[in-house]
């Protein structure tokens, strides 16, 4: 089963995801925008939305539904991860980041979501974009850590 598509095409836009020099809002957006291209954009919600009955979805259709919240749905009821929204919280900070990057927003609306997205990432409002890059990185890469886990745990007690 696949969970992420498009494994050809994510080559070059690898490349191109470096550590920020200055931390700017420019360098900010960018590996934002290229990390929401990477780990969001790239979830195969067809492929997870199979895997799942059509119990799972509750109100929502199975049309409606984006990847990160059919991925949420898929951690929860396929891998039985209970802290799947905990678990993805960090990918859900980096497509709000990213809105508040690349969407035209007012003023108050990109300074309520930062403030927001600091928040979630047990930051005080006062921490720099440095932190918040840093801090989102490390948020993103225990997610990842706990889906491979939780994955590998359960197929590895499904294969008798």
């Amino acid at each position: 089963m696949k969970v992420l598509k498009m494994e050809a095409e994510v080559v070059g836009l690898m490349r191109t995801l470096k550590r920020p020099i200055h931390f700017s809002d420019d360098e900010l957006g960018l590996r934002v925008e290229i990390m929401t291209k990477l780990f969001i954009e790239r979830i195969d919600s067809n492929s997870l939305k199979a895997g799942l009955p059509a119990s799972s979805f509750g109100k929502e259709t199975k049309d409606k539904i984006g990847g990160l919240k059919t991925l949420q749905l898929w951690l929860e009821k396929r891998i039985s991860l209970g802290d799947a929204a905990q678990v993805m919280s960090a990918l859900f900070v980096l497509y709000d980041l990213r809105i508040a990057y690349k969407h035209l927003l007012s003023a108050s609306a990109m300074e309520e979501t930062f403030k927001t997205c600091k928040s979630r990432l047990n930051l005080g409002a006062d921490a720099s974009l440095k932190d918040v890059y840093l801090t989102l990185i490390s948020a993103l890469e225990k997610s990842f850590k706990e889906f491979s886990q939780a994955a590998e745990k359960f197929y590895r007690d499904a294969v008798p």
